[in-house]
């Protein structure tokens, strides 16, 4: 596969980090409130019939504890 680079920009639309992800433990952490990111597209590479590109997404979501209505 080519191509698949990774923007990261802050809230001012200024970008903070442009790359890619080469190696299978390459990781980006980030605070969704805090940027907006995105993956560019991803393409077979030339001469090549096929090509993967494998993601896990893991979501954390702040607990808050419930309050009962008296």
């Amino acid at each position: 596969m080519t191509g698949g680079e990774i923007v990261v920009v802050d809230n001012n639309k200024r970008i903070i980090l442009e790359t890619i992800l080469e190696e299978s433990i390459d990781t980006i952490g980030v605070v969704d409130s805090k940027v907006y990111h995105q993956a560019k597209r991803v393409v077979v590479k030339s001469g090549e019939t096929e090509g993967y590109r494998d993601v896990i997404l893991i979501d954390f979501t702040p607990m808050v504890a419930l309050t009962r209505a008296s």
